[in-house]
C-alpha cells in the first residue's frame, strides 16, 4: 500500500511542480514538462534514474536532428512535411540501434511542428529541450526525494517498533 501511495505522491507533485515552474518561466508549452515528469516516473529511484537519462538522451538528439533538418528544409513554417520526414527519418534509425532513445522520433517533428513565425527555429528547439529536461529532471528529483522520506519513515517505524518490544 505504501508503494501505491507513494507513486501517486511523487507523480501528482512532479506534475505539479513541473507545470508551476515551466509556467513561471514562461516557456512555450509546459504540457512537455509535466508529461516528461511523468514518463521518467517508474517504480524504483534507479529505474526513474536510468528512464530521465535515456530521455534526456533522446529529447537532445532529436533537438539536434529537429533544428538543423528545418533550417535547411522548412523555408516556409507551412511546409514542415519535408522536415518531418527528414527528422523522424534520421532518428528512426538511431532508435533503431538504440531503442531506449526512441523519445528523439517525437521530439524531432514535436520541435519542428511547433515552431511559430514569431520564433526562430533554434528558439523553439531550446524552449522543447528546457520543457522536457525540465520536467524530467523535476520528475527525477520528486521520485527520490519521496521515496527517501518514505523509508526513512519506514525506518523510524522499525526502530520504534523494536524498541517498544
Amino acid at each position: 500500500m505504501i508503494q501505491f501511495v507513494a507513486f501517486v505522491i511523487r507523480c501528482t507533485a512532479a506534475a505539479v511542480l513541473a507545470y508551476v515552474t515551466t509556467d513561471a518561466l514562461e516557456l512555450g508549452h509546459p504540457v512537455w514538462a509535466v508529461v516528461s515528469a511523468l514518463v521518467v516516473s517508474q517504480g524504483t529511484a534507479q529505474e526513474t534514474r536510468n528512464s530521465f537519462l535515456w530521455r534526456a538522451a533522446g529529447t537532445v538528439l532529436g533537438v539536434g536532428v529537429a533544428a538543423p533538418v528545418a533550417l535547411f528544409l522548412m523555408p516556409d513554417l507551412g511546409r514542415p512535411l519535408l522536415a518531418v520526414a527528414t527528422a523522424v527519418s534520421i532518428c528512426a534509425a538511431a532508435a533503431h540501434l538504440s531503442p531506449r532513445m526512441r523519445v528523439c522520433m517525437w521530439t524531432a517533428p514535436l520541435v519542428i511542428l511547433t515552431v511559430s513565425p514569431a520564433h526562430s527555429i533554434l528558439h523553439t528547439a531550446i524552449q522543447r529541450c528546457t520543457e522536457v529536461m525540465l520536467g524530467g529532471t523535476i520528475g527525477a528529483i520528486i521520485h527520490v526525494a519521496v521515496d527517501d522520506l518514505i523509508i526513512r519513515r519506514i525506518r523510524t517505524d522499525r526502530c520504534a517498533g523494536n524498541n517498544s518490544g
